[in-house]
């Protein structure tokens, strides 16, 4: 039996969904997770803010499942987009086509293997949401993205990029992993590094527009240009991260040092530009949390590629944390930046080194 749900102004017919988190289940007969709609709410602005709805652009919503994604773009961010809704799941064709119905949408729909069809046209947009890593439709995905084009992927394979799985991420992503309180900031930048290297391979570059961590998921918008130069600029945003568990020091490295993780991209992981242009509408479910996190994500676009933890600087240190908003002005006082990050709400990020943060601590221990 199908379920009426409505996202933004746009109403589907979906299948019953577990009452639980996390990314689901492969084994539904067609595939809808609740838990994305934030990341669905988040397509909408971004898309909303940065394609030219003036243009009769293409879009690709590859794995489409129910449609959901794909119709809601057209109908909540330009209907003169050519719509294509792709699923090679026979009972997916049919439910996209009764959602297309349900909200008087006109689109092309495949139904074929996502390679087999990105090999054979090219896109303005592709959204590649599969279940678990994206790794295998990237190469195809780079090549059939147009010049200028944005690319929308989603992995949910956060147990490899997060170090629980570190032969995993090796095997799959050329990269180690560390499973500490960094590993969502750590397994994000692993897969955007991943997608630039992929793009370098065909002389493309990566302009992230917005990356980020949510629930059980990354999540990353980037814009693709052509040239050889314009890649190996993206190159060289590659690093690694080093962590010391005795001083709680965080470093950054431009080359591989032993006990480092990476390869990371060090690089902004936002466009500012791009984020203030993103429209917060009232009939998106998710608008409060969007809200919060859209403010965070301008204060952390400039600031450094890993963060610290306040409870865990406070075992390092050996005294009680400090609340956190304490720790930013003190450091803010001494003449450094200090800002909030989206992957954690003890976490922060600030130039300020380690022996600062560590008299900040003492400094607000004995008040």
């Amino acid at each position: 039996m199908l379920e009426e749900i409505t996202e933004g102004s746009t109403v589907c017919l979906v299948p019953p969904y577990p009452n639980t988190k996390g990314p689901g289940s492969s084994k539904m007969t067609v595939f809808y997770n609740p838990n994305m709609e934030f990341a669905r709410d988040i397509t909408v602005g971004v898309l909303s803010a940065i394609l030219d709805k003036r243009r009769k652009l293409k879009i690709l919503d590859g794995m489409a499942a129910t449609g959901i994604r794909g119709i809601r773009i057209k109908k909540e961010v330009s209907n003169r987009f050519e719509l294509v809704l792709n699923d090679v799941n026979p009972n997916a064709i049919k439910l996209i086509k009764k959602n297309l119905d349900l909200n008087n949408i006109q689109a092309r729909i495949e139904q074929k293997n996502l390679n087999e069809l990105l090999a054979s046209e090219v896109f303005d947009y592709i959204d590649i949401d599969p279940f678990g890593s994206a790794v295998e439709f990237l190469d195809m995905g780079f090549q059939a993205i147009k010049r200028n084009g944005i690319l929308g992927i989603t992995t949910t394979d956060t147990s490899a990029l997060c170090g629980a799985a570190p032969k995993v991420c090796i095997r799959r992503y050329l990269a180690h992993a560390e499973n500490n309180y960094m590993c969502h900031e750590i397994g994000l930048r692993i897969f955007v590094g991943y997608v630039a290297r992929c793009a370098a391979k065909f002389d493309r570059a990566i302009k992230p527009i917005l990356c980020f961590s949510a629930d059980h998921y990354f999540r990353i918008f980037v814009r693709v240009e052509n040239g050889a130069k314009k890649a190996d600029n993206t190159l060289s945003y590659l690093g690694y991260g080093k962590y010391n568990r005795q001083t709680g020091e965080i470093r950054t490295l431009m080359n591989y040092e032993h006990g480092a993780f990476g390869p990371l991209w060090l690089g902004t992981l936002f466009d500012v530009d791009a984020l203030s242009r993103i429209e917060i509408r009232e009939n998106f479910n998710t608008k409060k949390r969007l809200s919060k996190y859209l403010e965070i994500w301008k204060e952390e676009a400039n600031a450094e590629a890993l963060f610290y933890d306040t409870n865990e600087l406070g075992k390092v240190f050996h005294c009680s944390p400090p609340p956190l908003e304490r720790v930013l002005s003190s450091i803010r006082m001494l003449g450094y930046y200090a800002v909030h990050t989206h992957i954690s709400p003890n976490g922060f990020k600030t130039n300020a080194p380690v022996r600062h943060i560590k008299s900040v601590y003492e400094m607000l221990n004995m008040k």
